[in-house]
């Protein structure tokens, strides 16, 4: 464990030198100086990603789509360090047997997901995304072939509704503002795999999967999870983002009499949900509840565009 985490450092030392020499570099050990310089870019209006390479060159896309290199910003070693800050301010592992972690930033609305070595095999790199959690949001939303009272109604009703698009597309956002505008009142019980909407009322309530240590003991699994859940009487429930992996259990739950579910899925058309969706959960035609899909994207223009479609195997 030792000799891996000194490799990793190692890796990231052999260009810290030249990289502070470089002009645009930050020379300073101080990685919450650089934290909040980095937030603060984030935070600008115009900017709706920051990238943050092994190198410490930071790119960004803009809010109109267009992508720029913004330069070298940091050392690489600080890139590895800021990642390690990121993950144990949410209390999360980042290291060589788990090298991946991702969440919100507490106080601001940026989520944020990391990679190390080995897995990130060039040197560590960070994604910051911008999110805009309001009930304002929805006015940003376009809804083609229904309305948002029709998402409410078939909430009611007990259909499950999997909003579904390519990362960045709005789907979490467009889940959470439906939820602070209509739900607020209402004891929501949500389940996630990491930390990404926050509890906008005293009313709700969050679960959040933890992977085992180092030494492969404690951990909760997202089923566990789920069932969990139950117990403590949630009036409706709201999955985070659910990959193969999560959708048996949100079939299975589904399946129980639980329905009227809401949750958010990647797939980049209807039969790409709907395959995903149906192939890793087993349903069949005659035994699969309803479920309505939204799929979210974005146009040309960058706005937001929603269309549903009921999904059946």
């Amino acid at each position: 464990m030792g000799f891996l985490f000194s490799q990793l450092f190692q890796r990231q030392n052999k260009s810290k030198q030249s990289l502070r020499r470089r002009e645009g570099a930050i020379d300073s050990d101080d990685v919450d100086l650089l934290f909040s310089k980095i937030i603060k870019k984030v935070e600008s209006e115009n900017i709706q990603e920051l990238y943050l390479n092994h190198e410490g060159v930071l790119s960004c896309l803009l809010a109109g789509g267009e992508r720029s290199d913004l330069g070298i910003f940091c050392s690489a070693n600080d890139v590895v360090e800021l990642a390690w800050k990121l993950a144990w301010g949410a209390g999360l592992r980042l290291d060589p047997f788990s090298p991946f972690a991702g969440g919100v930033i507490k106080g601001c609305s940026v989520r944020w997901h990391a990679a190390i070595p080995p897995a990130a095999p060039d040197g560590a790199l960070i994604v910051l995304r911008k999110q805009s959690f309001s009930a304002d949001c929805l006015k940003s939303f376009k809804f083609e072939n229904f309305s948002e009272s029709d998402i409410l109604r078939w909430q009611k009703n007990g259909t499950s509704v999997v909003f579904f698009g390519p990362t960045g597309c709005g789907k979490t956002t467009l889940l959470f503002s439906l939820l602070q505008r209509h739900f607020l009142d209402c004891r929501v019980g949500i389940v996630e795999s990491v930390v990404e909407l926050p509890l906008a009322s005293a009313s709700w309530f969050r679960l959040v999967q933890v992977c085992q240590d180092v030494a492969g003991k404690g951990g909760v699994t997202f089923d566990r999870l789920v069932a969990e859940m139950l117990r403590l009487s949630p009036q409706m429930i709201v999955l985070g983002e659910i990959r193969v992996a999560e959708a048996y259990v949100w079939s299975e739950l589904s399946r129980s009499g639980h329905g009227g579910i809401l949750t958010t899925f990647h797939a980049g058309s209807t039969a790409e949900a709907r395959g995903r969706l149906f192939s890793s959960t087993g349903i069949s035609g005659a035994e699969g509840p309803p479920i309505i899909g939204v799929q979210v994207r974005r146009d040309e223009l960058g706005s937001y565009r929603c269309r549903c479609e009921a999904l059946k195997p």
